[in-house]
């Protein structure tokens, strides 16, 4: 990668952006190779030859946030990004208790969806760990449910992921697999 700039940015004058997290989805396993196996242009993931079963969990609080932080240090001549994320999950339960302690264990890749319909790749080369608690809100229309966090160091930006590979039959192929937790 070059350390010359060659475009600068126009200012953001409509009002079609739209902030939050509609769904994160997990891959079923850490793939060390997923950058060697993958097609990675301008920040934007294209292909890859490498198949993962996805499982997708529906995020709907509007506290879901995911941040990207640059750390650079000149002396020691590094830039590194910090991503982390605050997912929060309604209801306790069992099954979700289950799952949730399970990621908590895991070293994992995962996409993030937008409402502006984007996807982003985060610990494409080193994963995303997991911290998982537990809440019951003192009032009676307080969160009962889970606070999920993860963090996780790259040498480079998440990047965007095509949308056509993520679903049901393609490359990040969507397991039909959920916990209701209202059931």
């Amino acid at each position: 990668m070059s350390c010359i700039i060659d475009s600068g940015r126009s200012d953001f004058s409509c009002n079609t952006n739209a902030g939050g997290l509609k769904a994160m989805y997990v891959l079923a396993s850490f793939d060390k190779d997923l950058k060697a196996n993958s097609t990675i242009a301008d920040g934007v993931l294209t292909a890859t030859t490498s198949s993962n079963d996805v499982y997708k969990f529906e995020l709907e609080a509007d506290e879901n946030i995911f941040a990207e932080e640059n750390e650079v240090s000149r002396s020691a001549g590094t830039s590194i990004f910090t991503s982390n994320g605050t997912l929060q999950f309604a209801k306790q339960g069992s099954a979700s208790q289950a799952l949730f302690q399970k990621l908590s264990k895991m070293r994992v890749q995962l996409i993030l969806e937008s409402y502006n319909g984007d996807f982003r790749l985060v610990g494409l080369e080193n994963g995303v760990d997991f911290t998982v608690g537990t809440t019951s809100g003192g009032a009676m229309g307080d969160l009962s449910g889970y606070n999920v966090s993860f963090t996780g160091k790259e040498l480079e930006l998440a990047p965007f992921v095509t949308a056509s590979l993520v679903g049901a039959g393609v490359e990040f192929d969507l397991s039909t697999a959920t916990i209701d937790p209202n059931a």
